[in-house]
């Protein structure tokens, strides 16, 4: 029963993210970020695939392995999916009390997972980063976080004292309490489903390598030294200090049995590195499309607004492609 719980909670959490990154940039930045994460467990990286591509061998047997693999009620694919949930969450300039109260039951359980599956060495730096990552936030809101905890109190405690349906009604239109299930729930399936509990490989050099080179780009980018910019590089500190955690768990690992036959890794949350470079982009590409718009600029620019879309889509074919090669 756990197991079917904890797969319909971890598609929940793939939805949401999804959904999340759709919000606040646009459709087509979503697959960049989710697609990486999810094929993540083939031998076979796509970048090898589109240096060296074969279309010979065809088959459904990649996909399967796929959502066997993140699907199938395990507490490992579910702790990877929240760990991408609470990063894409602390790379936001703030959060709602709603938000920060799932974030809280993300990372209680995923400190007893890590504590389980890692050892209190190898497990601590994550947990480190995730505990001040969720630290800066609470303090950016801490003039209002006693008063919405109070007000967080008496609907939970108003909800209580409802008939039934009327409870029903409610919950399905609020987001908070929606918000609050998850989290409970997402802790609840952690610490109780101790079955195929599947090891994690530690994040790699090369893709610690590859998460700097994302933020050395996007600072870059920044580089102009406006006072807005400044504050768009602080809002981004949090998803730093999980990043840095997330690598030291590579150079301080004292587990030699780590390196195990599984195919879950640490080189998925990688992904998500990308995100404030790919919002930054979305930003400057949003400004042309108005210029050209409001005739600031020459039409002929215009040509240029089909090249994210397109590369996009053929992307996505790539990303097809790859799925139905791997087995």
């Amino acid at each position: 029963m756990l197991q079917v719980f904890s797969s319909i909670l971890a598609i929940s959490y793939i939805v949401r993210i999804s959904k999340h990154l759709s919000l606040r940039t646009s459709w087509y930045i979503s697959p960049i970020i989710i697609f990486p994460f999810l094929t993540s467990i083939y031998k076979n990286t796509f970048i090898s695939f589109i240096l060296n591509p074969e279309f010979n061998n065809f088959s459904l047997n990649g996909l399967n392995n796929l959502i066997t693999q993140w699907f199938n009620g395990n507490s490992t694919s579910l702790f990877l999916i929240g760990l991408l949930f609470f990063a894409e969450k602390v790379t936001l300039p703030s959060l709602s009390f709603s938000v920060l109260l799932e974030l809280f039951f993300i990372f209680t359980g995923s400190t007893i997972f890590l504590l389980k599956i890692f050892g209190f060495v190898n497990g601590l730096p994550i947990i480190i980063g995730l505990l001040l990552s969720l630290v800066i936030h609470f303090l950016k809101r801490n003039r209002q976080i006693i008063h919405t905890i109070s007000h967080f109190l008496k609907r939970l405690k108003s909800y209580s004292n409802s008939k039934s349906k009327n409870l029903i009604f409610k919950f399905k239109g609020n987001k908070e309490f929606i918000r609050f299930l998850s989290g409970a729930s997402f802790f609840f399936v952690i610490v109780f489903n101790t079955i195929n509990i599947v090891d994690i490989k530690f994040i790699t050099s090369s893709h610690i390598l590859r998460m700097l080179f994302f933020v050395a780009i996007f600072i870059l980018l920044l580089s102009k030294s406006s006072s807005v910019n400044k504050k768009i590089l602080i809002n981004y500190i949090p998803i730093i200090v999980l990043y840095s955690s997330i690598s030291l768990t590579t150079f301080l690992n004292t587990n030699v049995t780590n390196i195990s036959i599984t195919n879950f890794n640490l080189n998925c949350i990688t992904s998500i590195a990308f995100l404030p470079l790919l919002e930054y982009l979305y930003v400057l590409y949003y400004g042309l499309k108005s210029k050209i718009n409001l005739n600031l600029i020459s039409v002929k620019f215009q040509k240029f607004l089909l090249i994210p879309k397109v590369s996009v889509f053929i992307l996505i074919l790539c990303y097809a492609s790859y799925i139905l090669t791997s087995a």
